[in-house]
C-alpha cells in the first residue's frame, strides 16, 4: 500500500505545471462565482480547492525529495540519457489546457477521466521519472541497465564515476534517486 501512495505522491506532483496553467486560465471564472448553493459554482469551488490540495501535495513531494537521503550503495554503469519520452509525456499536458473550460461540465469530466487513466498508467507502469517538478528541483533522469536514475548530479560526473558505487535509495521498482549531497566525496575523488 505504501509503494502506491508514494507512486501516487509522485504523480499527482509531475502534475504541478498544469494545476498553475489551469488556475491562471480558468481565474477570469473563478472571479464569477457568488459562492451560491448552484451546481455550477459548487463544481467550480470543487475544482479550484482541488487544484489548491494538488499543489499543495506538489510542495510536499518536493519536500520530500529534498530531504530523503540514500543510504544503500548502487553501482553505476553505462548511464545514458533518457528517450524522448518527457516530451510525449508533456503532450498529456496540451489536451486539457486547450480543451479545458469550466463552463463546459461534460469537457471537464472527460479531462479529469483522462487524468486518471494517465494516472493509473504513470503508476501501473512504474514511470515516476518522469517528473517535470524534478526537473524545475534540478533533478534529471537517466538509463542505466533496465533502470532510471533520478540525480542531481550532472551526467559527465556520472560518466567519470563510471563502475563506481554511490549512495543512493530506490523509489520503487527501477527507479532509484542519487543525491549529489550523499556523494559529495566519492564524486570530489573522482573529480
Amino acid at each position: 500500500m505504501g509503494k502506491y501512495l508514494a507512486r501516487g505522491l509522485m504523480f499527482i506532483s509531475s502534475y504541478f505545471p498544469l494545476y498553475i496553467f489551469l488556475l491562471i486560465l480558468q481565474f477570469k471564472v473563478y472571479k464569477n462565482i457568488d459562492f451560491s448553493l448552484t451546481f455550477k459554482d459548487s463544481y467550480m469551488i470543487i475544482f479550484f480547492s482541488s487544484m489548491i490540495i494538488f499543489i499543495g501535495i506538489s510542495f510536499i513531494s518536493m519536500y520530500l525529495l529534498y530531504k530523503s537521503t540514500g543510504n544503500k550503495k548502487f553501482k553505476i554503469k553505462d548511464v545514458k540519457r533518457s528517450n524522448d519520452s518527457v516530451i510525449s509525456y508533456i503532450f498529456t499536458y496540451i489536451l486539457p489546457i486547450l480543451s479545458f473550460s469550466l463552463d463546459d461540465f461534460a469537457i471537464s469530466l472527460v479531462n479529469f477521466l483522462i487524468f486518471v487513466l494517465v494516472g493509473f498508467l504513470y503508476i501501473k507502469l512504474d514511470l515516476m521519472y518522469l517528473n517535470p517538478l524534478w526537473t524545475l528541483q534540478g533533478y534529471t533522469s537517466y538509463e542505466m541497465d533496465n533502470k532510471y536514475i533520478i540525480t542531481d548530479i550532472s551526467y559527465n560526473d556520472l560518466k567519470r564515476n563510471n563502475n563506481e558505487e554511490l549512495m543512493g535509495y530506490s523509489l520503487t521498482n527501477g527507479i532509484i534517486v542519487i543525491k549529489e549531497k550523499d556523494n559529495l566525496t566519492q564524486l570530489e575523488y573522482k573529480n
